[in-house]
């Protein structure tokens, strides 16, 4: 359910493209970024009247040197960044509104030395190219720097609005507004967006099935974080967290990432984002197999080039490497080797992982029938993805061998119709985790089998081989047919003869 705050942030965001005339995707960085740096800015205001308990001035910072360089070095500590108040967005937006031709050069200048405040600090790499997605002379802002100015000014006036003011809420309802805001522009956008968008739903079933028993965790880590949105829900579920990790290719999304972050209120020292490609470039190499926990809903069936790879000990161990076609077991590979001994991963992956042949076949049965490492699968419906109409499925890997039956699950079912995507309510999500969580059978729905039967099945994991989901028709009363069908034929008698009585009658009166 959408509170107040989101719909009025919609429409804000409505307002925008309209008055900009920019597409969706064109328009997402200006109003996810304006918002960010809004809240940079209130962020640093509050910090700065909290530490000195009401007795420092933000505006009159600079009067005193000896204070000013103090205030930056525990703002710097605290929040990662430094931002003078000249360079706030509501010092711009206020200097600027009736004259907009400086708009665009104080914003160059606000980024930059916002990202410069790091430099050399343990935040720095969290800000390095934070900005760079918020292209301040791009043609999509209009024909000329008045045009451009113009626009950008009516982005920072829509967003300037109480309601979004951090001092008005707490992280989790900013942070989750954010996430919303992105989920938004992932419907609007529609395929493009699945790189980055993990509905919430979907999120919340793997944390209810990943943390199960799981209370705290070193480390948690996404190896293709999108928006970053399951470390998020990862940190939501756990007691207590070290550190999360993630990695994203895509370097729009990775900056994605590092704002939402950011805006959950998780401090730059308990967060580590790369950018890179997690297959070709490991960024977390060093922390191999030292991981608690991974969550992750890789990208389905993408190209990769694993004859480049075939020493590489994430793969190398494995009797086949997974097609160049279709990567989705060498991320899964990825995954298992970085967990520690006893470590859980939960991640998202089309259907065909379960039963395609050849080299993920030997993948299978070796994770499956030698490792044991295979603990649930749970059958998702079909068309819950921005960037995929396919049914999905979730695996969960525990990294111990243990000989145990693996938890089928077939919850196709459990959805609710949207307008564009099928969703879970509450209710199906806690259906299925009930389900696998306490390790139910159901009829037709859920069964443990046992790995002798796996075997018996080759190793194929298509979940309508142990759950049968055949509903037995309704008998047919042929005799109540017949009764049925004369009693329409007596009706139609009738109706023919009403009919023709209503045509005599009409010859007769011309």
């Amino acid at each position: 359910m959408t509170t107040n705050l989101e719909n009025a942030l919609w429409k804000v965001a409505d307002r925008i493209r309209a008055e900009s005339s920019m597409k969706v995707n064109e328009s997402q960085p200006y109003i996810i970024g304006f918002l960010f740096y809004k809240f940079l800015s209130e962020k640093m205001e509050k910090e700065i009247l909290e530490a000195s308990k009401g007795k420092v001035e933000y505006k009159n910072l600079n009067n005193d040197q000896i204070i000013y360089e103090k205030t930056k070095n525990v703002m710097i500590d605290r929040l990662g960044y430094f931002i003078e108040y000249k360079e706030t967005f509501h010092s711009v937006l206020e200097d600027c509104q009736f004259n907009p031709e400086n708009l665009i050069e104080r914003l160059q200048i606000a980024f930059k030395n916002i990202e410069d405040s790091t430099l050399g600090q343990e935040s720095s790499k969290e800000f390095n190219g934070l900005f760079s997605d918020i292209v301040l002379d791009a043609k999509v802002l209009g024909q000329n720097s008045i045009e451009r100015s113009e626009n950008l000014l009516s982005i920072m006036k829509e967003l300037n609005i109480p309601e979004l003011n951090i001092n008005n809420m707490d992280n989790d309802v900013l942070g989750d507004t954010y996430e919303f805001l992105i989920g938004k522009f992932a419907a609007e956008s529609g395929e493009k967006a699945g790189e980055f968008y993990t509905p919430a739903f979907v999120s919340n079933l793997l944390m209810k099935l990943v943390t199960n028993n799981v209370k705290e965790a070193t480390y948690v880590y996404d190896p293709t974080c999108g928006s970053g949105s399951l470390l998020v829900k990862a940190r939501n579920y756990l007691e207590k967290y070290g550190k999360l990790l993630g990695q994203e290719k895509i370097t729009s999304t990775y900056n994605m990432a590092r704002m939402n972050l950011f805006l959950h209120g998780v401090k730059y020292k308990d967060f580590q984002i790369e950018n890179g490609n997690t297959l070709t470039d490991n960024k977390f190499k060093d922390l191999a197999e030292k991981i608690d926990l991974v969550v992750a809903n890789p990208p389905f069936s993408v190209d990769w080039k694993p004859e480049e790879l075939k020493e590489d000990p994430r793969f190398r161990d494995y009797p086949k490497m997974a097609p160049k076609s279709t990567a989705d077991f060498a991320f899964i590979q990825h995954m298992i080797y970085m967990l520690k001994e006893g470590g859980k991963c939960g991640v998202i992956v089309p259907h065909g992982v379960l039963f395609r042949s050849n080299a993920e076949y030997e993948i299978r049965k070796y994770l499956v029938g030698f490792k044991k490492y295979l603990r649930g699968i749970i059958g998702l419906p079909a068309n819950m993805f921005f960037n995929a109409s396919i049914p999905t499925c979730i695996l969960i890997f525990e990294k111990k061998t243990l000989d145990e039956p693996i938890m089928f699950i077939e919850a196709s079912k459990e959805f609710i119709k949207a307008k564009n995507k099928n969703q879970m309510s509450n209710e199906n999500v806690e259906k299925i985790a009930n389900t696998f969580n306490n390790k139910k059978e159901i009829d037709k729905f859920s069964r443990l089998v046992s790995l002798k039967e796996i075997e018996e099945n080759d190793f194929n994991l298509n979940i309508t081989r142990y759950i049968d989901t055949f509903e037995d028709e309704e008998e047919i009363d042929i005799n109540e047919v017949n009764k049925q069908l004369k009693e329409i034929d007596k009706e139609l008698e009738e109706t023919e003869k009403e009919i023709q009585k209503m045509i005599s009658e009409l010859v007769e009166s011309e």
